[in-house]
């Protein structure tokens, strides 16, 4: 997935705060803790517990995403994301390139395995892979561009996708985001957002998503029923 973002704070410690449904190729300082919370109108749900263990990895020690109503469509969609099963993941996040060590731009690559545990399909896995190239242009704007792919015994999938992060207050942010999904304009979906910024530590975000999912392999499912969800993001 493609990602373009223009986040109007230029400090790496909010724009380390990623987006919606994707992530920007920063990591919290050392020893940093984050907690996400995820749900939506269409009954799809996630947590993600990450601790940074250096200022260049931090690990993913639980992702964990609930889905339902998801479109039954493609194989994967009833393998990895069918009504009611439960994904449980790990794994992690490393920069590469950072301009706080000499580079013009931050680069990072994730990644994360796990199993689907559904009455279905229990324990049916899939890897999923990033490259996030982050560009702060100036102290106004910054720039992401963020491939994703999902490898799985059924067929993998890919996407591209852009967004935005626009500030519109000094503690408001507006965040549009549209996904490509594979070579397919058809499956293309949006996401539109404000993120509130209570502090340094914690953020709100309110949202509407035509995406599937939001969780993982969801994000490249093509389009879903339109949700209402929020996020919380909490940093310790």
């Amino acid at each position: 997935m493609l990602i373009l973002k223009f986040l109007w704070a230029p400090d790496p410690k909010a724009i380390s705060l990623g987006g919606i449904s994707i992530d920007t190729a920063l990591v919290p300082e050392l020893g940093t803790s984050t907690i996400t919370g995820q749900a939506d109108t269409n009954g799809n749900s996630g947590l993600k517990l990450k601790h940074s263990i250096s200022d260049a990895f931090e690990v993913t020690v639980v992702d964990y995403g609930s889905n339902n109503n998801v479109p039954q469509t493609i194989q994967q969609a009833s393998l990895y994301a069918d009504d009611g099963s439960q994904n449980f993941r790990i794994g992690g996040k490393g920069i590469l390139l950072s301009p706080l060590r000499g580079g013009p731009f931050w680069v990072a690559v994730s990644g994360s395995l796990g199993r689907n545990i559904s009455d279905n399909n229990s324990f049916q896995g899939y890897a999923f892979g990033e490259i996030i190239g982050t560009w702060q242009l100036n102290p106004k704007l910054a720039f992401s561009i963020n491939p994703k792919v999902a490898w799985s015994g059924a067929g993998n999938l890919y996407g591209l996708g852009l967004g935005g992060n626009i500030a519109i207050g000094q503690k408001l942010e507006l965040l549009p985001e549209i996904i490509v999904v594979g070579d397919d304009l058809s499956k293309t979906t949006s996401t539109v957002g404000l993120r509130y910024h209570f502090n340094d530590s914690i953020a709100t975000t309110i949202y509407a998503s035509t995406a599937a999912s939001l969780n993982n392999i969801g994000q490249l499912l093509g389009k879903g029923d339109t949700a209402v969800g929020t996020m919380i993001t909490i940093k310790m």
